[in-house]
C-alpha cells in the first residue's frame, strides 16, 4: 500500500466518531481490518499471547496489532487510502 502518512491521534477520534454513522467509512474499515487479519502471517502461539496480554492490559491499539498487525491509526490510513478507493470501484 502507498504511505498516505500519519493520521495525528485527535483525528483518528474524530474519524472513528463519523465511522459511527457513515456506513462506508466503517465498511472500508472493516475491510481493512479483515484484509490486514488474512495476511497476517504471525505465529498462532505468538498472536494468542500478545493477543490475552493485550486484553488484559486494556489496550486497544496492542490487541488489534495482535489481532491483525496495525493499529486503529494504521486500519484508518488504510481505509482512505486512495488505493482503496479504486478497489472499491472494482467491485
Amino acid at each position: 500500500m502507498k504511505d498516505i502518512g500519519k493520521l495525528k491521534p485527535k483525528l483518528v477520534d474524530v474519524l472513528l466518531n463519523e465511522a459511527l454513522n457513515n456506513d462506508e467509512l466503517s465498511e472500508r474499515l472493516a475491510l481493512s481490518l479483515l484484509n490486514s487479519v488474512d495476511t497476517d502471517d504471525e505465529n498462532p502461539t505468538r498472536m494468542g499471547r500478545y493477543f490475552a496480554k493485550a486484553y488484559l492490559e486494556k489496550n486497544m491499539d496492542d490487541l488489534l496489532i495482535a489481532i491483525c498487525g496495525w493499529s486503529m491509526q494504521s486500519l484508518l490510513e488504510f481505509a482512505l487510502s486512495p488505493e482503496n478507493e479504486e478497489d472499491d470501484a472494482d467491485e
